[in-house]
């Protein structure tokens, strides 16, 4: 088990840039990835298959989210990845092993523009719709 306190946040490099998108992965329809246009590829959840389908019914209270004290924790097979907020900024801790403590890969993003990333993804498979577009949807 990784003791979070003991690592110095401040030397985990930040992520102005940092967005959220969904990529074709062959075989496993669209996987959540966060990218940054000066960083490239962060992170990315391997065994979140059709992420598209799911975020059509996703809300604010679903997006990875923990705390120091209780980290979002998720692994897969060859992979997992850590997510915690502290300070008003979001880390992101992504190992090659499912009981990976090494974390080869750790970025901090502004918890504003992490929040904000999440928000523009989710727009962008679950827009909202005003009542009469939503009722009128149903008569297509």
């Amino acid at each position: 088990m990784t003791n979070w306190n003991d690592i110095d946040l401040a030397t985990v490099p930040l992520v102005p840039d940092f967005s959220v998108e969904l990529r074709e992965m062959e075989d496993a329809g669209k996987i959540v990835h966060f990218v940054s246009p000066t960083h490239g590829e962060l992170a990315w959840f391997p065994g979140w298959e059709n992420a598209d389908r799911d975020l059509r019914h996703f809300t604010a209270a679903d997006v990875p989210m923990g705390s120091i004290d209780e980290p979002f924790d998720d692994r897969d097979e060859g992979w997992r990845i850590v997510i915690f907020e502290q300070g008003g900024f979001v880390y992101i801790f992504e190992d090659d092993r499912p009981a990976g403590t090494r974390f080869p890969r750790r970025y901090r993003v502004a918890r504003d523009r992490y929040f904000f990333a999440w928000a523009a993804v989710m727009h962008q498979f679950n827009p909202p719709m005003s009542l009469d577009d939503l009722f009128n949807a149903g008569d297509a």
